[in-house]
């Protein structure tokens, strides 16, 4: 059986149950067959309870929402994950291209500059318009060339350069 305390990679939120036993998922992922393929597997994380791995028989989109037949048996049971975040496993999340990174490999990782001043843990990363920003407690740093020099990974770095700029 597979640890599904492993699967933290937050990709929707049950909204209700369509029918009898099928699940209505919001959406926070517009991977391709996610939701859709056949088999696709979904954990879902209930507010109260135990994780689930369901497996997709069969779903298709209404509104802005999934409408999943996952092997639900009964309206008690698709009631009971009403408002649980449906996750996966993040060896299911598509490869990005080099040098891009999801939000949550960024958050944790040390803020520095090459002159060594250690400007704190990244603690959010801010989707705004633009681009995105890393927030630490002392500075917010848009993720744009101009102030990124390197996000090491390995190293749980964040080297930062034009400090001066974010600070006028």
């Amino acid at each position: 059986m597979e640890n599904l305390a492993e699967w933290d990679v937050v990709v929707g939120r049950v909204k209700g149950r369509w029918d009898h036993s099928k699940l209505r998922i919001v959406p926070f992922s517009d991977v391709k067959g996610r939701f859709s393929a056949k088999g696709a597997k979904l954990c879902i994380a209930p507010l109260k309870g135990e994780r689930k791995l369901l497996s997709v028989r069969e779903a298709y989109r209404k509104d802005n929402m999934w409408i999943c037949d996952c092997d639900i048996l009964t309206s008690e049971e698709a009631d009971s994950y009403v408002g649980g975040q449906v996750l996966v496993a993040r060896s299911m999340r598509p490869k990005l291209e080099e040098g891009e990174f999801y939000p949550d490999e960024i958050v944790g990782l040390q803020a520095r500059t090459r002159d060594g001043e250690d400007l704190g843990e990244v603690e959010e990363v801010l989707d705004s318009p633009a681009h995105q920003i890393y927030v630490t407690k002392t500075i917010s740093i848009p993720a744009v060339p101009a102030f990124i020099e390197k996000v090491e990974l390995e190293t749980k770095t964040v080297w930062i350069k034009n400090v001066s700029a974010l600070r006028e």
